[in-house]
């Protein structure tokens, strides 16, 4: 998926329960990226950082060349800052003490619109 114009990229990725971010790579709403992603994306950061002399490096243009959003790139730079790594999903959890449980946070954007909508109904004055 490097096409993110293309109709057909979207609709083959969204055929097999998928969407796709703005750099046209496809993602599971809801999902971890996987210890691999995240170690690709970490590598990159090294490489980028060592590039820069040791600054910080650029994290939209780092971003982009991991076809992830910015803040996917932000979450692996605080892990690698706070724990000097990447953590797996459990260890990511187990750090902050958040409850792991199958569908903790697979809310999407259309799924927490209308439950605020719903809660905001709710809780109008009669």
């Amino acid at each position: 998926m490097n096409n993110t114009g293309d109709p057909a990229a979207r609709g083959f990725a969204s055929h097999h329960g998928l969407q796709t971010n703005v750099h046209g790579r496809a993602y599971k709403n809801g999902h971890a990226l996987s210890l691999a992603q995240k170690v690709s994306i970490a590598n990159s950061y090294a490489q980028a950082r060592n590039d820069v002399g040791g600054a910080r490096p650029n994290i939209s243009t780092l971003a982009r060349a991991c076809k992830v959003l910015r803040n996917t790139t932000k979450k692996v730079e605080f892990e690698l800052a706070s724990m000097g790594r990447v953590l797996d999903l459990r260890e990511f959890f187990a750090s902050r003490g958040l409850p792991t449980c199958p569908g903790i946070i697979t809310l999407s954007d259309l799924d927490a619109f209308i439950l605020r909508h719903r809660l905001s109904r709710d809780n109008r004055p009669v």
